[in-house]
């Protein structure tokens, strides 16, 4: 009989089966604990820790660019990744013509505009409840936008010479 000690939760695994598996999604120090009984009754029982290290979390996400200029360009860092599904903090550097403007959440989802057409770099920092840390970046483009040319006049319909016209 198995019994494992995990963040506070206990899991046993009975059986007859010498190999068993078990999988911890926090990281510490855990105590495992093996009792044997054989055919006659008799028993022993040993108790061991198991240290867990700490896995970092993967940075990941995703983007609906290109856009165009002035367009708001949505993220999404759900497909971020950590074993104990810990991640605490999105932190997003928006590169742009006059500096990073930078967000830092709770939530994966963000969303930006750029004003000027180009290529900008946006970085992904995310941290778990222990502290540890991953970044990812990648280059979105920001598409140029012609302006339209137009206007209007008064007085409309037949001007003369020495009319004033306003343009607007």
């Amino acid at each position: 009989n198995w019994t494992f000690v995990d963040d506070g939760f206990t899991a046993y695994i009975n059986g007859t089966d010498p190999m068993v598996e078990y999988t911890w999604f926090t990281n510490g120090s855990f105590n495992v604990n093996l009792n044997v009984t054989d055919e006659d009754g008799s028993y022993n029982e040993t108790t061991k820790v198991i240290v867990i290290g700490d896995v970092s979390p993967t940075a990941g996400f995703t983007h609906d660019a290109p856009k165009n200029e002035g367009e708001l360009v949505n993220f999404d860092a759900s497909s971020s990744t950590e074993p104990g599904n810990d991640i605490v903090w999105y932190n997003w550097t928006f590169q742009t013509n006059s500096g990073n403007q930078y967000n830092e959440s709770s939530s994966p989802m963000a969303s930006f505009t750029w004003y000027v057409p180009g290529t900008y770099t946006v970085t992904l920092n995310v941290t778990d409840t222990d502290g540890a840390w991953n970044v990812t970046s990648t280059d979105i483009i920001i598409n140029d936008v012609a302006p339209t040319a137009d206007y209007t006049y008064e007085p409309t319909g037949l001007i003369y010479e020495g009319d004033n016209v306003s343009f607007n």
